[in-house]
């Protein structure tokens, strides 16, 4: 049969002086390139960006006193009744700004000369954007089944939060009953379950004395009792300096135990997605990503059509090439428009990784990468089988982790992390001193023969599998002859009019 025809359209040689000209032609407009992304995409984050999102949380973090010279915290928050404390001793004095001498009046400038704003300012440099407001998702009563021994002491049982469990009454002790698309919200994800769910809403005010009178109507209504498995204070705040919003959520999940397990989350974004920086530097580097990008594309549809779907999807390059797509969005709500920041900026990071490494495939002038890249493709058949053999030895140990020590070990609570806890006993991440506490025995047991079976097995298969396919491909590859340095020479031997000594034809 006749050979397909293959278009080296689009590919990187130095086989020629034509084609070493146009490489380098390539590799001058691709550095251009890396340096405009990673200008673009260091103009998305800011130093004060990160300062601000830790200081906030540092605030709702410390200890406060409490009447009684007793200290709270968001952390030692365990119980209902810690929660509202908390409420009332943390979070509204920095709401509305501590007192000390309720004698003296203390506004900030702003509020003289603009009242309008009273009660509205945080930390007198921050405007709140909408009045906080406290969401809680609750279960239904008898969703479990009580004990007969039991059944005297308590007459109904609170299952642990699933769609299927959930209270989504009307209304609930006042507060009504919205669903995530009235809210505008997305989903919570709390450290024990992920709540795609609404709530029922508590709004608070600007106003310090009437947010007191709502926490403590809350309390005295036990608003928070049994059936309740998440509540949630929820704000936004706009600095007029940084020109960002910071989006805070303090996240409490009640167990059915009773004991409650606290979370904290928050982004920062711009407040207009559009314009990260204005400066003129960024917009030039912008300009030329998308123009680059716009070629590139039009060059890997010509390659596409030239070679046909199956040998261009064959190619590792082609794979980071496609990589390089952006998508942009923006939407009203404030969760949705974190949420899509924060996926604009993890795809803008991902595409300038990406952009990085294509900074290989210039490289074809080097045998010693050459006979890498054909080395790395001879074992990919080997490889698959090594990784399913890997995969295999974490569940395995991972699964047996869990229901050793997964009563009491944090890095075995669930299959997922004791999955990772394999992953960091590789690279003596882990602290061996906690199976051994949990249970002296099985503990040594367990580390010792995954420590055995990881690095004086699957490890050695790992490297002798490289070696192997390493010592193949040097001997089976043919290096063509490389008019790179060939074409620099001759052109430093025309430049300096014969000065430079002349090159050596390959």
């Amino acid at each position: 049969t006749k050979p397909r025809f293959y278009s080296t359209y689009g590919q990187i040689q130095y086989t020629s002086e034509e084609d070493t000209k146009q490489a380098l032609i390539k590799l001058a407009i691709f550095y251009v390139y890396l340096i405009c992304i990673t200008i673009v995409c260091e103009n998305l984050s800011s130093e004060y960006w990160h300062h601000s999102i830790v200081g906030v949380r540092t605030l709702f973090e410390k200890p406060k006193y409490m009447p009684k010279s007793r200290v709270i915290s968001m952390r030692e928050v365990i119980t209902i009744e810690m929660f509202w404390n908390y409420m009332e001793f943390v979070v509204l004095p920095l709401f509305h700004g501590v007192k000390f001498n309720n004698d003296v009046k203390w506004e900030p400038h702003l509020v003289e000369s603009y009242p309008a704003v009273y009660g509205k300012l945080f930390l007198n440099e921050s405007l709140f954007l909408g009045a906080p407001r406290l969401r809680q998702v609750r279960v239904r009563s008898g969703t479990c089944s009580v004990n007969g021994a039991f059944i005297r002491y308590f007459n109904t049982c609170m299952a642990p939060y699933s769609r299927s469990a959930e209270l989504q009454k009307p209304v609930y002790k006042g507060t009504l009953y919205k669903t995530n698309r009235e809210l505008g919200a997305t989903t919570v994800h709390g450290r024990i379950n992920s709540y795609l769910t609404g709530g029922y809403i508590q709004s608070l005010t600007f106003s310090e004395s009437e947010n007191r009178d709502i926490i403590r109507g809350l309390k005295e209504s036990k608003w928070l009792d049994r059936g309740s498995r998440l509540v949630l204070l929820e704000f936004a705040i706009f600095n007029i300096n940084l020109q960002v919003i910071i989006t805070v959520k303090l996240i409490f999940e009640i167990m059915p135990t009773g004991l409650i397990n606290t979370l904290y989350k928050s982004h920062i974004l711009p407040a207009n997605l559009s314009i990260i920086s204005t400066s003129w530097l960024n917009l030039l580097c912008s300009s030329i990503v998308f123009i680059i990008n716009f070629y590139n594309t039009f060059v890997e549809i010509k390659k596409l059509y030239l070679n046909g779907w199956k040998i261009y999807f064959t190619q590792f390059t082609t794979v980071l090439e496609l990589s390089r797509v952006l998508v942009d969005g923006d939407f009203i709500p404030l969760d949705y428009k974190a949420m899509f920041f924060n996926l604009h900026n993890d795809i803008l990071a991902f595409l300038m990784f990406i952009s990085w490494l294509l900074l290989l495939k210039f490289m074809s002038f080097n045998p010693v990468l050459v006979t890498l890249g054909q080395s790395m493709r001879m074992a990919a058949n080997d490889l698959g089988a090594f990784t399913i053999m890997f995969l295999i030895t974490f569940t395995a140990y991972g699964n047996l982790g869990v229901l050793l020590f997964g009563g009491v070990s944090e890095y075995f609570k669930d299959f997922p992390t004791a999955f990772l806890t394999m992953v960091r006993i590789i690279v003596t991440d882990f602290n061996y001193f906690e199976l051994e506490y949990v249970s002296p025995i099985l503990g040594a047991i367990f580390f010792l023969s995954y420590v055995m079976i990881i690095y004086f097995v699957l490890l050695n298969m790992f490297l002798a599998i490289i070696v192997l396919s390493y010592r193949t491909a040097a001997s089976s590859v043919t290096h063509k002859p490389v008019f790179l340095w060939y074409y620099i020479r001759k052109q430093l031997y025309r430049w300096t009019n014969g000065i430079c000594k002349a090159p050596k034809y390959p």
